[in-house]
C-alpha cells in the first residue's frame, strides 16, 4: 500500500471513530465575541498602540458591548424567561451562558475602567487633552 493510501485510510479512521455531537468539538457563540472583544480591549491597553488609537479601541470596545448587549444578552434573558433549555452545540442552556458572559465580563470592564482612569486618563491630560463630566463643565461650555 502506498504511503498516501495509508495515509488517507489513518485518517478516515480517526474521523469515523469521533463523535462531531460532543460538545468538546465547539466554543460557545456567545464566549467567542466575548474573546474578539477582549482583544480589542488588548490593544487599547498596549502601550506600543498610539495614545489617541488606545482611547479609540477601548471606545470600541464599549459600543461593541453595548450592542452586545441589546442583542445577545437580550436573546438570553428572552430564552430564560420563557424557560427555554435547549443546549448550544456545546452543551450550555441559556443561563449557564448568561452565566459565563458575566464570570469572563465583569473583569475585562473592570480592567478597561481602571486602565482608563489610572493609566489613559492621567497620559491624555499630559498631553492636553481632558475629557470632562457634564457637570464639571462651566456655563459657557454646557450651552455650546
Amino acid at each position: 500500500m502506498s504511503k498516501n493510501k495509508k495515509n488517507e485510510k489513518e485518517s478516515t479512521e480517526t474521523k469515523a471513530e469521533k463523535n462531531f455531537s460532543d460538545p468538546q468539538y465547539y466554543f460557545n457563540r456567545e464566549f467567542s465575541w466575548l474573546e474578539f472583544n477582549r482583544r480589542v480591549l488588548s490593544e487599547g491597553l498596549d502601550p506600543r498602540t498610539p495614545l489617541l488609537e488606545r482611547l479609540k479601541f477601548l471606545g470600541i470596545f464599549s459600543s461593541n458591548l453595548d450592542e452586545y448587549f441589546m442583542v445577545r444578552v437580550a436573546i438570553l434573558k428572552k430564552q430564560i424567561e420563557a424557560e427555554v433549555n435547549k443546549l448550544t452545540p456545546d452543551g450550555r442552556t441559556p443561563q449557564t451562558q448568561l452565566d459565563g458572559i458575566n464570570q469572563r465580563l465583569l473583569p475585562m470592564v473592570s480592567l478597561q475602567h481602571q486602565f482608563f482612569e489610572q493609566t489613559l486618563r492621567p497620559e491624555l491630560v499630559k498631553s492636553g487633552i481632558h475629557i470632562l463630566n457634564y457637570i464639571d463643565l462651566n456655563k459657557q461650555q454646557k450651552h455650546t
